[in-house]
């Protein structure tokens, strides 16, 4: 006759109510949240100022900069360069409290990160060409506004462009 058949395996016992249950160990804090982005304007903005404005050198040292240009109303709107190295005119943005001449407070030639997404008119020397109101328009829409000085030495490779001002000519 064949042998009996053997028993079925113990079961675990159930879990006890009075052993802590096993954890995993804590999670890491979630990541700092990114800068934010640059943001792009929504609307244009008003044409060039009756007394014109003046594009100055992107290395300019202090003050109101080495005019290479002034813009003036109904003739420079579509302007986007100017005769000055890197042709190019780069936005550069102030923050309302710019103190011009006293170390530069509150320029921004980028937002979060210097490079290619964060500059304001891109890295050099792939700089974004814009109008004047475009670029007071991107400025604007960042809580910004144009400089009254070049930001020199603030980023982006922009101290060979030429750079927009809110400086009447």
């Amino acid at each position: 006759s064949p042998p009996p058949p053997s028993p079925p395996p113990p079961s675990p016992p159930p879990p006890s109510p009075l052993l802590p249950s096993p954890r995993s160990p804590p999670s890491p804090p979630p990541p700092s949240p990114p800068p934010p982005p640059l943001q792009q304007p929504v609307s244009p903005v008003p044409p060039i100022p009756d007394g014109g404005v003046r594009v100055v050198r992107g290395n300019s040292a202090s003050g109101n900069g080495r005019i290479v240009k002034c813009l003036m109303p109904g003739e420079d709107e579509g302007t986007t360069t100017a005769p000055w190295k890197d042709e190019t005119i780069a936005t550069q943005c102030c923050t309302v409290e710019q103190t011009p001449g006293e170390g530069m407070v509150g320029c921004k030639r980028y937002i979060g990160t210097n490079d290619q997404e964060g500059c304001i008119s891109g890295l050099s020397p792939n700089v974004i060409a814009r109008t004047y109101s475009e670029a007071v328009a991107i400025c604007a829409s960042n809580g910004l506004e144009l400089c009254r000085q070049s930001c020199r030495g603030k980023g982006c490779g922009y101290n060979s462009h030429p750079v927009y001002t809110s400086v009447p000519c």
